[in-house]
């Protein structure tokens, strides 16, 4: 869940605990998991797979480049009868600069049950970003949020077979939220019916229909194009200027 450095477990690789709530690095774990399920699924038939795991499974959000890795692997796996679906969802990679800023500089707290030595570096890390204006941060750290596209674009460019690919914008889902999940839900025809979609598009749409509102702490700011009123217009230049092909391939220039 969490994609902070800070989160109190010792990288990609570490195992999640029996007293792991969830807040840690657990690709291991996941990756290990779905795969043991999906190595099942050959001793089965396919109706009896299907039956077994007719609910499916989701597992997002996958912010980390490891975790990205391992699901792209599962889904070329061909030892499973599942429907893959991965949403790409994207957000202007300088707009997710300047909020990574005031959120691992001010917003994130530490992970629960942190030691002391998690808690001297989660506390290290918020200092070193409080001493860096957004600009400074921006051009230290946009190489790390845009690097994580090209796995969107090994997706695009070779998907796994038969994976349906759905196209998620952020400034689409808080500006045109019913929009925006009607254009979600369309490809799930393969695995629900007309009724089972409109259904769920009603659950969702009563549940985060208020959800796009700045309440102050973690959703400071909500409304696309953040970095244009923080960001310095040399900053931006330069940072469009490195980053131009990827912002074209992403469709913001």
């Amino acid at each position: 869940k969490c994609s902070s450095p800070g989160c109190g477990h010792e990288g990609p690789e570490r195992r999640q605990t029996a007293k792991d709530t969830g807040w840690g690095e657990c690709t291991t774990f996941i990756s290990g998991h779905l795969k043991s399920l999906a190595s099942a699924c050959p001793q089965l038939s396919a109706s009896t797979c299907s039956a077994r795991f007719r609910r499916g499974f989701v597992w997002g959000p996958v912010r980390l480049l490891p975790a990205m890795r391992a699901t792209i692997s599962l889904g070329r796996s061909h030892a499973h009868h599942w429907q893959f679906y991965y949403i790409l969802h994207q957000r202007h990679p300088l707009d997710t600069t300047v909020s990574a800023y005031h959120s691992f500089g001010w917003s994130h707290p530490p992970a629960p049950n942190s030691t002391k030595e998690q808690l001297r570096e989660y506390q290290v890390r918020r200092a070193n970003i409080r001493n860096q204006t957004a600009d400074q941060y921006a051009l230290s750290s946009s190489d790390l949020y845009v690097s994580k596209y090209l796995l969107y674009f090994e997706l695009l460019e070779s998907p796994p077979p038969g994976a349906v690919l759905i196209r998620s914008r952020y400034e689409e889902m808080v500006l045109f939220f019913s929009q925006w999940l009607n254009q979600i839900l369309a490809p799930f025809e393969l695995s629900f019916n007309r009724m089972q979609r409109e259904a769920l598009q009603r659950t969702l749409r009563k549940k985060y229909s208020e959800a796009f509102s700045p309440n102050g702490a973690h959703k400071r700011t909500i409304t696309p194009g953040a970095f244009t009123r923080e960001l310095q217009p040399e900053t931006i230049s330069l940072l469009t200027e490195r980053h131009r092909d990827t912002l074209i391939r992403l469709g913001y220039l």
